[in-house]
């Protein structure tokens, strides 16, 4: 330890010694000369002892910190040290006594009496005796605190134009921009952060997300990134993360956040840069939309195709089988015991007939009869049914509107859409108690209302009446809802699983679409939406008269590839007094007609038919002198079997058929 001395003034021999100028103590001059030096230097000068106590000082030194000489002796040079230089300066004399060659400038604050502080700059050299030990330290203090506010002034507008432009580079750039401190408050924002959350630089400044975001999920994920950022001081990629704006609206980042560390290795701060992905997200969910969609229609298509198929064939045979029925039945009488056997078959027969007419509804090929319907007068005429079919469990509401525009449907279809919906939702109660609203309502169609619906819509921009049935069920899952329309596909433990898909088929053959609704243990609604045609008036009533009993006479050239359907069709007309030629295929057919064309008053002909179909001879038939009446038979509806013939359509009758529909048809041909 170095030792410590009381200290008073020095005597001139101490003064000169410190000088090393005892040599001319002899000489009054010299002495009065360094005496007059050290008290009027117009710089301030201080001698210390070794631990750094004031020796004594020159009038300058103590004018420049406002005290006395007196006042000043004895103080350590800490405590006239502005404080927070005091280490800085502790460590500065240390080193004095170390480096070689003990000699050093320092710029410092010094503290005034009054307690403010002043600017300094320290030329401090080592003083040794004859022997070489240090004895004090002479110091040299200059005033600069007016060039160091002019320094720092220059600094301070050299910082101040920095700041400025770093300030319009971060503002300028449309990504989030942001630092934040270990309590997540914001350091650093540019304008987009504050865009986002409608407030200012200045008011985000300082602020956490809490302040401004309401969604605690997003906020509380934020944080924990934060921390994870900072106490790993590693950096991290969020590929994709929300942020609530001010206007409420969703937005999705892309966030690099990186750990801003301090000197000592601790990171106080991290540093984030978010990208905005949210049109991107949207772009690419539209696109797989898009492609679900597309998949959908083709699945759909291919479905249908396969339905139709199905229903055409299997109407080929029921028209034989009921046929076949009409005329047993006729053959053995009312009277016989074989009578209700035959009802019995022909009531199978009939619904298996439904059955297939669900299927081409679903495949969009069924028979639409358009007339002006008044969706709400069909719930109005159809409420006691309606009540039947929910059963006493379910309450039944209405909520419709009492002036909607007329469309152009078939309303025996539109019935069947009602009931199965309204069914299918009283089926959702699950046999308990529940409720199923109906609403009616005009809708502006839009891209947006239909992006989630079953069917592309071709206008998607006209108006729309939209029916609604809402239940309360047992709500379904997205697996079932997308596969809620596939024919045969049902959750239930009874049912053909037909309904909804009819119901898809019919809603597609009026240009509509559908939407789906579902959440399990809350509930379903399901909405079709029908397009309204402003050129459809309400019709006129009318009253039909009933046929009379005719017959015919001439020939009837049938042409059909199914056997039990010739038959039937020869049995019918020859009743009627009409001679029959058959053939099994459209070539036989022409070769038929052109070798008695005189003979023959029309043609039965059908349109499907191996080697050469209906269609195929109609063409070869056209092309020939003299036309004669056609009429086309089709386990198709008129609209899909004759769609290549528009503008050129004869008569049409579709399969499954009457036998007294068939005759009908005959005299509606040659009274034409």
């Amino acid at each position: 330890m170095r030792e410590v001395r009381e200290h008073r003034p020095l005597r001139d021999d101490q003064f000169l010694d410190s000088f090393g100028l005892t040599e001319f103590t002899s000489e009054e001059s010299a002495e009065s000369l360094i005496k007059r030096t050290f008290e009027f230097t117009a710089g301030g000068i201080a001698v210390l002892d070794i631990v750094g106590r004031i020796v004594c000082v020159n009038p300058a030194f103590a004018r420049m910190l406002e005290y006395s000489e007196r006042e000043l002796v004895g103080k350590s040079y800490e405590e006239i040290t502005y404080e927070e230089d005091r280490r800085k300066s502790r460590d500065s004399f240390s080193r004095l006594f170390t480096d070689d060659p003990g000699y050093q400038d320092v710029i410092k604050r010094y503290m005034k009496k009054s307690g403010s502080p002043i600017w300094v700059q320290l030329t401090c050299c080592l003083v040794r005796n004859r022997d070489g030990e240090v004895r004090y330290v002479i110091t040299q203090v200059q005033d600069v605190t007016k060039l160091k506010s002019f320094v720092l002034a220059q600094k301070d507008q050299a910082l101040l134009q920095q700041s400025t432009f770093f300030r319009q580079v971060i503002d300028i750039n449309p990504h989030f921009i942001f630092a934040k401190d270990r309590d997540g408050r914001f350091t650093l924002v540019n304008q987009a952060v504050a865009d986002a959350y409608g407030v200012t630089v200045e008011e985000l400044t300082g602020k956490t997300d809490a302040h401004f975001n309401p969604v605690t999920a997003e906020v509380e994920h934020f944080r924990n990134d934060d921390l994870e950022v900072m106490e790993r001081r590693k950096e991290k990629l969020i590929t994709e993360e929300r942020l609530t704006d001010a206007h409420g609206r969703v937005r999705y980042l892309q966030t690099v956040k990186r750990p801003i560390v301090d000197g000592d290795g601790i990171a106080r701060q991290v540093l984030g840069v978010a990208t905005d992905i949210t049109e991107q997200k949207r772009s690419e969910e539209e696109r797989l939309r898009l492609e679900d969609q597309l998949r959908n229609v083709q699945r759909l298509e291919s479905l249908g195709l396969l339905a139709g198929g199905v229903a055409h064939d299997f109407n080929n045979i029921l028209t034989g089988m009921i046929g076949n029925l009409e005329l047993a039945r006729k053959a053995v009488g009312e009277d016989s015991p074989a009578t209700a056997r035959l009802q019995q078959i022909e009531i199978g027969a009939k619904r298996a007939s439904d059955l297939v007419k669900q299927l081409l509804a679903y495949a969009g090929r069924g028979r639409v009869d358009p007339e002006p319907v008044d969706i709400t007068g069909v719930f109005s005429e159809m409420t006691a049914l309606l009540g039947s079919v929910v059963g006493q469990n379910v309450k039944l509401e209405f909520a419709l509107e009492g002036s909607l525009p007329l469309v152009r449907a078939d309303i025996t279809q539109i019935r069947q859409i009602v009931m199965n919906l309204i069914a299918n939702a009283a089926d959702a109660m699950d046999g308990k108690t529940g409720r199923v609203l109906v609403s009616t309502k005009v809708h502006r169609g839009s891209r947006e209302l239909f992006r989630d619906s079953f069917i592309e819509v071709a206008k998607p921009g006209g108006m729309f009446v939209c029916v609604s049935v809402e239940d309360n069920g047992c709500g379904m899952n997205s697996e079932t809802v997308a596969r809620i329309f596939d024919p045969f596909y049902t959750t239930k433990v009874r049912g053909r699983g037909l309904g909804l898909a009819a119901v898809l088929g019919i809603v597609r053959a009026h240009g509509g679409t559908i939407k789906v609704t579902s959440e399990v243990g809350v509930g379903s609604r399901f909405e079709f939406f029908v397009p309204i045609d402003e050129t459809v008036v309400a019709p006129l009533d009318h009253v039909s008269s009933a046929p009379e009993e005719w017959r015919g006479q001439g020939t009837v050239l049938v042409v059909d590839d199914e056997p039990v359907i010739r038959e039937l069709v020869r049995t019918v007309f020859e009743e009627r007094g009409f001679s029959v030629l058959e053939a099994e295929d459209g070539e036989q057919g022409l070769e038929l007609f052109k070798k008695r064309t005189s003979e023959i008053a029309f043609i039965f002909l059908d349109t499907e038919m191996p080697v050469m179909s209906g269609r195929d001879m109609y063409r070869e038939l056209r092309e020939l002198p003299n036309p004669i009446p056609v009429l086309f038979s089709s386990g198709f509806t008129e609209e899909t079997a004759l769609s290549d013939l528009l503008g050129e359509r004869q008569h049409f009758i579709q399969k499954p058929f009457p036998l007294t529909a068939l005759a009908e048809k005959a005299r509606e041909i040659l009274q034409r």
